[in-house]
């Protein structure tokens, strides 16, 4: 009795811990103009850090929440040029449609603007 209740105990820890968000893990979208590289942590922080050829380096950090198809990002901290985001003027979260979403690929859909961006992994571990 006492192997069967450890079983099922064991059974519910493990189904109580979940998969981690598939989101988790590093990015990137290389262009032309530069490269960007976004690292979703688990703990709900991510760090965007974009290398343009022509302004140079601009880093933005904040939170994220995903909610199905939803993903929120706000943001708290921005370096370089990237300060002219409209989410940090309003102080409203900048909002995303995740349009696909695999072990290798990140395509999303900017809520306000329509454009769409895709990722390719880089890592499936966030660095610490």
């Amino acid at each position: 009795m006492q192997r069967i209740t450890v079983f099922l105990l064991t059974i519910l820890l493990v189904l109580a811990c979940g998969k981690p968000d598939p989101l988790i893990g590093a990015w990137s979208n290389k262009q032309p103009a530069g490269q960007t590289t976004l690292v979703f942590e688990e703990d709900g922080a991510f760090v965007l850090t974009a290398h343009m050829a022509i302004v140079g380096t601009g880093v933005v950090r904040g939170l994220w929440k995903r909610k199905g198809d939803q993903l929120e990002l706000r943001f708290q901290e921005r370096q370089g040029f990237l300060t002219g985001l409209q989410a940090f003027d309003t102080g409203e979260p900048a909002i995303f449609e995740i349009v696909s979403l695999d072990a290798s690929r990140l395509v999303w859909k900017d809520s306000r603007s329509g454009a769409i961006a895709n990722y390719t992994r880089v890592s499936r571990d966030a660095p610490s």
